[in-house]
């Protein structure tokens, strides 16, 4: 039986273990299913995977394909079948889990006796201390959770394994929300019609933000600048490492005399995100 080795998640456990900061980790796979790949009665084609996970992490698998409709079996180190994914007419299938024992876990993608062509593989997965937050976590350590987050584009905070758990919100943010055009993680700070209050909370954003990063991060920053019939202005703060690129964009818009303004004519909001690869 063939399997392909993940070799860069074998170290991840160990590593946070020892340094204890938060670490989520993201690949993607542009596998494919043909005539030569293995095959098995009431099972199917498949490409198998093999992960190193250790107790206590979490996983989400997504896998999608043009061409069939993909399977995922997760199977734990003993050799059963411990979660399945379906894929149904979306051709996408899923999997979020906890990691209840460390070892050898194998990763199954499965098409049917028929299934040959190109898949996407996405693999987001978190150590055991970035699966959730403490609930006395202040300002600074919530920025970093969400920042570790980013890494695999925030697919652990939307489809977290937990269900019931809160949205991760920070310190004095009004509204939080994963913006569905871009996948950016965004918090409101202020939505309301005084550009004396709108200013005050955005240099105050600004100083907070700064306070909790270290000198990796380049600042840009930009004066008022009108698009379309708004005006905004604001911060770009940006890491590069690893050959991922993370940033805070942090914003003031003036939308007083914009056919766009839903409530309050100034908002004061910061997006974070990971450049696409």
């Amino acid at each position: 039986m063939s399997r392909k080795y993940l070799y860069f998640f074998i170290f991840f456990g160990l590593y946070t273990l020892v340094y204890g900061q938060f670490e989520v980790e993201y690949s993607k796979i542009e596998g494919s299913l043909n005539a030569k790949d293995n095959y098995r009665q009431n099972f199917g084609r498949y490409d198998g995977y093999e992960l190193e996970l250790y107790q206590g992490e979490a996983i989400n698998v997504i896998v999608y394909s043009d061409v069939f409709s993909p399977k995922i079996f997760f199977v734990n180190p003993k050799g059963s079948v411990f979660k399945e994914g379906f894929s149904g007419k979306t051709n996408v299938a899923t999997i979020t889990t906890s990691i209840p024992e460390s070892g050898e876990w194998i990763l199954y993608v499965v098409g049917d006796s028929a299934a040959t062509g190109k898949y996407s593989l996405q693999l987001s997965i978190a150590s055991a201390n970035s699966v959730s937050l403490p609930p006395d976590a202040d300002f600074c350590t919530k920025l970093k959770f969400i920042l570790a987050h980013a890494n695999a584009y925030f697919f652990l905070l939307e489809a977290p394994v937990n269900s019931k758990s809160e949205f991760i919100k920070l310190d004095g943010s009004s509204d939080t929300f994963i913006d569905e055009n871009d996948g950016s993680y965004v918090s409101k700070f202020y939505e309301g019609n005084s550009i004396k209050d709108a200013e005050k909370i955005f240099k105050d954003i600004i100083a907070k933000v700064r306070n909790c990063l270290d000198g990796n991060w380049k600042l840009q920053s930009k004066d008022w600048q009108s698009v379309d019939d708004y005006k905004i202005k604001g911060i770009m703060l940006s890491e590069s490492e690893n050959n991922i690129e993370r940033y805070i964009q942090i914003s003031l818009i003036d939308l007083k005399k914009s056919k766009q303004k839903f409530m309050g004519d100034y908002i004061v909001q910061m997006e974070i995100n990971r450049k696409p690869d």
